[in-house]
């Protein structure tokens, strides 16, 4: 037996009541929930029971607890919507998965970074410019150190800002958030590369500043460019999924 539109609409409507707050996670629990209800109906169950049975699979329950206001007795409640435990332990399994892939999958970027002589050309010419900046006195090792750092932490961000933008427009995915917050790790190696220069440069000799400087140029410039790279194609590919679903 065929659903019909409203009762998907309810299904829908009953992920959201139960706080699952990411569209994508819920456009994959809708298809596998209005498919498993569908079943259950087509071998006689009503609607509602066949809902019901299919909540307490993912590991809810129907049943809440919670004090009263005077703090003296506890009000129990039941329904659909009493006990959500089961979709908040998938999310949270869902999310760990995606850290992994994703993490996988950018240093299968970098990888291919290496591989690309168009990536490799571009890298080593802006190492070039930077050397040749350093080492005509242009630009102070202090300021160009703080600079390139600037730049590359603030690139890096830049996942997160898009992600925090459009979150009013709806792209509260769980696929997106999770690859944007991969930003904050490169917040560590930034703090550790900067400690390392506060302490180095009270005796910092040219030589010595300008290899700290392409250093952390050669080891940060790949992991942001990849890390942007990523980030915008799946973007593009989870905006136009996020315009079918809600067409």
């Amino acid at each position: 037996m065929k659903l019909s539109r409203y009762q998907i609409n309810f299904i829908e409507a009953y992920l959201i009541k139960n706080k699952v707050k990411f569209w994508d996670v819920r456009m994959e629990l809708l298809d596998h929930i209005a498919t498993d209800v569908q079943e259950r109906m087509h071998n006689g169950e009503v609607f509602e029971n066949a809902l019901k049975q299919v909540h307490l699979s993912f590991g809810n329950s129907f049943k809440s607890k919670k004090l009263s206001k005077d703090q003296k007795s506890w009000i129990f409640t039941e329904s659909i919507y009493a006990d959500n435990s089961g979709y908040k332990k998938l999310m949270q399994l869902k999310h760990i998965e995606l850290n992994k892939s994703l993490r996988r999958e950018l240093r299968f970027a970098i990888i291919r970074f290496f591989k690309n002589p168009l990536l490799v050309a571009l890298f080593v010419g802006f190492g070039t410019i930077l050397y040749h900046t350093l080492s005509n006195g242009i630009l102070s090792i202090q300021m160009a150190f703080h600079t390139l750092l600037f730049l590359l932490f603030f690139i890096s961000m830049v996942p997160f800002i898009i992600i925090a933008i459009n979150q009013k427009k709806a792209l509260k995915s769980l696929y997106l958030s999770t690859l944007s917050s991969l930003s904050l790790m490169f917040v560590g190696f930034f703090n550790i590369i900067q400690f390392g220069f506060t302490v180095l440069s009270s005796n910092l000799e040219l030589n010595y500043g300008l290899g700290y400087i392409l250093f952390t140029f050669a080891v940060l410039f790949p992991f942001v460019f990849v890390q942007i790279q990523v980030f915008l194609r799946k973007f593009r590919e989870y905006q136009q999924i996020h315009k079918t679903y809600f067409a």
